[in-house]
């Protein structure tokens, strides 16, 4: 894309995206990325956490080209896009969190028991 492609508005740099351009992929990713990126930070307040999410953020909307025709607004897209991101990330670590208790609680279980047999054999 030349210097004139700047100022491509996001209507036509969907268009584009949604035809494979990957010039215009990047002008879309170099014009939101820094948004999207201080948008999930401040849910989540880690630097490496945010990369990898904002990043998916943008493979998401890459990976779903072939249907971004429909979209109007482009920001709303990738803000909701992240919230997301962010959510499932929450309802992932509710679940290690909940795998984690029920495996601290079966092995604190497993402890006693191994430690009341050993007392009978005293």
């Amino acid at each position: 894309m030349n210097t004139n492609d700047q100022h491509i508005d996001d209507i036509e740099l969907i268009h584009r995206i949604s035809e494979g351009n990957h010039a215009a992929y990047d002008l879309l990713y170099d014009r939101f990325f820094e948004d999207i990126y201080i948008h999930i930070y401040n849910k989540t307040k880690d630097y490496e956490l945010t990369k990898d999410l904002t990043h998916d953020v943008f493979l998401k909307l890459w990976e779903n080209r072939d249907s971004l025709t429909h979209i109007t607004n482009i920001r709303g897209y990738l803000y909701i896009t992240a919230r997301n991101k962010v959510l499932d990330l929450i309802k992932h670590n509710k679940i290690v969190d909940t795998y984690y208790q029920s495996f601290l609680h079966t092995y604190k279980l497993v402890e006693s028991t191994d430690f009341r047999i050993r007392e009978k054999q005293i």
